[in-house]
């Protein structure tokens, strides 16, 4: 393990390049994304020492490696949550969708609540984008949520305000 990288980064790394040689491990991957069938990637993360008996790192961590097993890109994205979402529409966060969509990710409270907010605007991500998120970025952020809920939702809020950053 990378010494100058944290345990989200290092499992966000390993999903992609295992997931881009083993078609089965994929599909375990894209098995996450449900709750109940989430159990297929827990012994992923446990080896990545994220805590499968709390709530908080076992969904945070399904709910992303169900990304990586969803979507068609080879690697880890840029882009962030708040970004891809106004990037779903054509008129960005001018649009009225998108906006309702951006107002109920921030008034989200726990991760739980968080999780479940998330599974469809990740769905609706994948559909209308063609640039990959920022995995590693929405894990930290989805595991530090109820800590840092505050901080996290400006950023969001920026991201998806600020049209620059959906360019990049």
């Amino acid at each position: 393990m990378d010494k100058n990288k944290s345990k989200y980064e290092e499992l966000v790394d390993y999903l992609y390049l295992r997931s881009n040689v083993d078609s089965g491990f994929r599909a375990d991957l894209r098995r996450a994304a449900v709750p109940v069938t989430e159990h297929y990637c827990w012994d992923v993360l446990h080896k990545f020492g994220l805590n499968i008996n709390s709530d908080l790192e076992r969904r945070s961590g399904s709910l992303v490696a169900s990304i990586v097993g969803s979507n068609r890109y080879k690697r880890d994205g840029k882009m962030s949550i708040g970004a891809a979402l106004a990037k779903c529409y054509g008129n960005g966060a001018s649009s009225s969708a998108a906006e309702l969509k951006m107002r109920r990710l921030l008034a989200v409270r726990t991760n739980e609540e968080l999780c479940s907010v998330l599974r469809p605007l990740l769905m609706l991500i994948s559909s209308r984008t063609n640039q990959p998120l920022d995995c590693k970025r929405l894990l930290k952020e989805m595991v530090r949520f109820e800590n840092d809920r505050e901080a996290i939702r400006v950023r969001w809020a920026s991201d998806f305000y600020t049209r620059s950053s959906v360019e990049k």
